[in-house]
């Protein structure tokens, strides 16, 4: 068997998933405590 043949097991799908999830919970978090902060900011200028 070649290494480029090898099938994904359960356990790594699951892993991939749970990092992607992570990764999209954290960038929301991210963009969502930014854009408050930028509200905040426009609010105190007008």
């Amino acid at each position: 068997m070649a290494y480029a043949d090898q099938q994904m097991s359960g356990n790594k799908v699951v892993s991939i998933v749970i990092v992607a999830l992570i990764h999209v919970a954290v960038g929301y978090l991210l963009i969502s405590g930014l854009a408050v902060s930028a509200a905040k900011k426009i609010i105190e200028r007008v």
